[in-house]
């Protein structure tokens, strides 16, 4: 050969875990339920957050989580009510199963690959930003807020920019023929929300075991994508750099 080839480049840091965490999102749409499905979303993306956090033994509190996945000012309070109206939910959602099911179906499947591709970068780009030393606030009366915010940010600019359409079409095919297992794994995920806590204790290990399968094959599609992957976590540097006037902190081993 002419040329040697040059080394695969690594996959991100925390990429299984991001991968997880996308498939849990992706569980959230087939919850048939008004607002716990949103609810469901919020809470998947805060404990995502807060294992980032963890990994690095960054502080953890609530206000610095909700700042990170941009959910400030949302609570889940329509939980209750979807609870003392269950009832009649149930009953209007089989009516509307019975007569639009195959349309509810795909639009569960777009639905579900929107919310997986937009956890994994979400995902991986809190992983990068708390390595670098972004997330390291929330010490005494410091809660950490306005640097989460600046992470917010940082994030939803390297979105606008660097179209996750590649990512989007990895998870739809990796999640393609799975919609049986997850309605499983929905089902189980809901079983969390029945006592309406906000910040329920998720079936990690039951959802694990369950959706391995799943799991492998989205994190093997998107190790497909890797040079998207670099292209997204360079951009979010260098985003995340302009906002704080000079680099946050070493990006090497990430």
């Amino acid at each position: 050969m002419e040329n040697d080839p040059s080394p695969p480049a690594s996959a991100p840091r925390g990429l299984r875990s991001a991968t997880f965490y996308s498939v849990l999102a992706s569980l959230c749409p087939w919850i048939p339920l008004p607002w716990i499905d949103d609810w469901a979303l919020r809470v998947v993306r805060r404990s995502q957050a807060k294992d980032c956090l963890r990994a690095v033994d960054a502080p953890v509190n609530d206000l610095k989580l909700r700042a990170a996945t941009g959910t400030e000012g949302e609570s889940g309070s329509g939980c209750w009510r979807t609870l003392l109206l269950w009832p009649v939910f149930r009953l209007i959602g089989y009516l509307i199963r019975k007569l639009f099911r195959k349309f509810l179906f795909i639009l569960t499947i777009h639905d579900s690959t929107h919310r997986g591709a937009e956890v994994l970068c979400e995902g991986l780009l809190l992983r990068r930003a708390a390595v670098r030393g972004a997330l390291n606030g929330g010490v005494g009366g410091d809660t950490g807020v306005e640097e989460a915010r600046r992470v917010r940010s940082a994030i939803e600019a390297t979105l606008e920019e660097v179209d996750p359409l590649p990512l989007r079409r990895s998870v739809r095919g990796a999640l393609s023929g799975s919609g049986r297992l997850l309605r499983r794994g929905a089902r189980l995920l809901r079983r969390s929300f029945r006592r309406g806590d906000e910040d329920p204790d998720l079936p990690i290990a039951e959802e694990e075991a369950l959706l391995r399968p799943v799991v492998d094959r989205v994190e093997a599609a998107v190790d497909g994508q890797l040079p998207y992957l670099r292209a997204m976590e360079a951009r979010f540097d260098e985003i995340l750099d302009a906002t704080a006037g000079g680099p946050a902190g070493g990006g090497n081993g990430v």
